[in-house]
């Protein structure tokens, strides 16, 4: 097994949310930590990350499973799913270069949206697994 490879994955993904027009249009930033004051109406936040041993006689590697935060103050949830397909449409099987190994396969696992009540936000979590090898 290898952890070498989170940062240079977690660099991917930040890079492939941020690069993307459609994805801005729809949101008020792509975040790792959140800024300090008032947040955003609607933005992505790059969340925690769990990982498991996958070496094989191929190499060193790991499947990670990652979650992906979709959070807005609209009235509705539509806007937080349109953002939130986005977001899935541009990790889903995506080419992510990396700057230490390789992506094998990365999936779509599961979503979950929910309503905070304290200040009426929604959130839609994106969760994804991703089998990578170093190379």
């Amino acid at each position: 097994m290898t952890y070498a490879l989170t940062a240079a994955l977690q660099e991917a993904i930040y890079a492939q949310l941020t690069s993307d027009a459609n994805l801005a249009a729809l949101v008020d930033g792509v975040f790792d930590a959140l800024p300090a004051g008032v947040l955003p109406q609607r933005y992505v936040q790059i969340g925690p990350e769990q990982a498991r041993a996958r070496s094989d006689k191929t190499g060193a590697g790991a499947r990670h499973v990652f979650e992906v935060h979709v959070v807005g103050r609209d009235a509705g949830f539509l806007p937080v799913k349109q953002a939130a397909a986005r977001v899935s449409d541009l990790l889903v099987d995506a080419p992510l270069p990396m700057s230490r190994g390789h992506i094998v396969s990365l999936r779509f696992s599961q979503a979950k949206a929910t309503r905070d009540r304290s200040d009426d936000s929604r959130r839609i979590t994106l969760r994804f697994t991703a089998q990578l090898y170093d190379s």
